[in-house]
């Protein structure tokens, strides 16, 4: 159960944490076979808050809870689709557009996808975010979330299959998928939506569960 307003992590950045929420509440009683997680986005940019050590600790501790649930579930973990590092680089990004033209009968249609630069990082905030302000002096803004997160996964025996590499699956130009630093565009989430069935469908142990369940 999803909500983008909180995070793992306990601090002085957000009131409240994952756990202090109704899509928590929801997530336990929903008895899953398989969760889909992606943490350490807004994680990354808590910086009052946020430690590699600290982050890995609270993701551990998030994914031995859910696996201690009667239904037993399986992971898929997709690496940050955003972080500290990449929204701090993406500042560099040229151009900060791409065009696309498709056949329709009887006539083109171009489309134009432009990256912008300022964006709120969910619909609850009042301001614009500034990574160059908030984050441009803070030592630990270039952490690598992605290595990380396959960090966490291989301390919590979450198979490398299972996890889809956000770096990889971005590989063709961030400009391509986001509307900004932080938000994927349609083409975006059609891309990591495919990621997440060819995990379902390709996966072994995921493989199996989806069997056994339809049986």
């Amino acid at each position: 159960m999803a909500n983008d307003n909180f995070t793992v992590l306990e601090g002085p950045d957000y009131s409240k944490t994952y756990k202090d929420t109704c899509e928590y509440q929801q997530l336990l009683q929903s008895d899953p076979d398989i969760i889909i997680s992606t943490l350490g986005q807004k994680e990354s940019i808590a910086v009052k808050s946020f430690t590699p050590d600290k982050f890995a600790q609270a993701y551990s501790a998030f994914i031995s809870e859910m696996k201690n649930l009667s239904s037993k579930p399986d992971f898929i973990i997709v690496t940050p689709v955003y972080s500290s590092s990449t929204m701090t680089t993406a500042l560099n990004i040229n151009p900060p557009c791409w065009k696309r033209e498709h056949s329709l009968p009887g006539r083109k249609l171009t489309v134009y996808n432009y990256f912008t630069r300022n964006y709120k990082l969910n619909e609850l905030d009042k301001d614009f975010f500034n990574s160059t302000e908030q984050l441009g002096s803070w030592d630990l803004r270039n952490v690598d979330m992605n290595e990380l997160t396959f960090r966490v996964a291989k301390e919590n025996d979450i198979p490398y299959e299972q996890v889809i590499d956000s770096d990889k699956t971005f590989t063709n130009g961030r400009v391509r998928h986001f509307m900004d630093s932080v938000h994927l565009n349609e083409k975006g989430h059609g891309t990591l939506a495919q990621e997440i069935y060819m995990r379902l469908a390709y996966a072994p142990k995921l493989k199996q569960k989806i069997q056994m369940i339809e049986e």
